[in-house]
Order: structure tokens, then C-alpha cells, then sequence
């Protein structure tokens, strides 16, 4: 049985890394996430120089987990079709699945301004116009790149989650949700 890769994305401030964080510990995962990747070669989580090495170092950690047979929870935005089937070419022996962290924008711009790091406004808006819902097109594709178990959707509603349903494949039943 392959390992699985359960892929989060959402608008910054969805409340992905709340989520998959403890969505990984519940269920005894390896959970990798790019803001860990960047703290670690900038010394901070909110500086986002030294990209490429960034990202190959995290692309590393995945494909380590790969090779070991580790499930995984990856926490990035991953806000495009492209960027999510990234993860599902570099990474063929995972059994990948997708999470969507759902929130208003009126909660992401409202959690944004709790954070760290606050993303600027204007970039938030420009970061939300250009996110692509995943739909069934993206599932059903016949790009070979596109190589996804499940689509799930999470709603946060007032920083409460609840996990709404799967939108298309088959989520792993062994799998311990987590609501708040």
C-alpha cells in the first residue's frame, strides 16, 4: 500500500497550518511545511528569500518521505492547478489526496492580521483573485500530471472546522478527522 500525501491548500489565513497540523498529529503523520522550510535557511518564517533552495530542500523532504513510505500532510497554499499537480508528477508513488481549507475572505483578511507576519492588503487581494477552486475538471483530468485519490473540503467558519465532505474520489477510511 502507497504512502499517502494529503496536500492542503487555501487562502493565507484559511487556517491551513491550524489545521494540518493538527490534522497530522491526530493521525500519526509527518507533517512538512514550506514556512518551516523558509525559518530554517532565512532564520525567520516570514522572510521569503533564498527561494529556490527553499523549495528544494522542502521538495527533498517530501521525496525522502516518499522513499521511507511516510505519510505525509504538506501545508503550502498550492493556489493553482499547476502548482498542485506539482506534487502529484514529482511525487508519483504517493497516494495523493487534497485538502481545501475553505474561509471568507471577510476570516482570512481577519486572521491575517493576527498573525506574524501580516500579509499586506493589497497582496491579499491580488493572492485571492488569482486561486483556483479545485473542481472536477482538476480531478477528472486526463493530464497523466493530475493523479489525485480524493478532493475533500474543510470549511472554517469563525476559526472552527468542519469537514464538510469529499468532493470527488474516495478519502481514505482510516483516516481520524479533525472538527473544532
Amino acid at each position: 500500500m502507497a504512502a499517502k500525501m494529503f496536500l492542503m491548500c487555501g487562502h493565507p489565513g484559511s487556517g491551513k497550518s491550524y489545521f494540518a497540523k493538527r490534522f497530522a498529529e491526530i493521525n500519526g503523520y509527518r507533517y512538512l511545511a514550506i514556512d518551516d522550510t523558509y525559518a530554517y535557511f532565512n532564520g525567520s518564517p516570514y522572510s521569503h528569500d533564498n527561494k529556490f533552495d527553499v523549495w528544494m530542500t522542502f521538495f527533498r523532504q517530501i521525496h525522502a518521505a516518499e522513499m521511507a513510505g511516510v505519510d505525509i500532510v504538506v501545508d503550502t497554499n498550492a493556489p493553482t492547478r499547476i502548482d498542485r499537480a506539482e506534487f502529484t508528477s514529482w511525487f508519483p508513488t504517493f497516494e495523493h489526496h487534497l485538502i481545501w481549507i475553505d474561509a471568507s475572505m471577510k476570516q482570512c483578511l481577519e486572521n491575517n492580521q493576527k498573525r506574524g507576519r501580516v500579509i499586506p492588503h493589497d497582496q491579499m487581494l491580488k493572492i485571492f483573485s488569482f486561486f483556483e477552486v479545485p473542481d472536477a475538471e482538476e480531478y477528472y483530468s486526463f493530464n497523466p500530471r493530475a493523479n489525485w485519490k480524493s478532493f475533500s473540503l474543510v470549511n472554517n467558519v469563525d476559526n472552527h472546522f468542519l469537514f464538510r465532505k469529499t468532493l470527488y474520489g474516495e478519502f481514505p477510511s482510516d483516516i481520524k478527522e479533525y472538527r473544532e
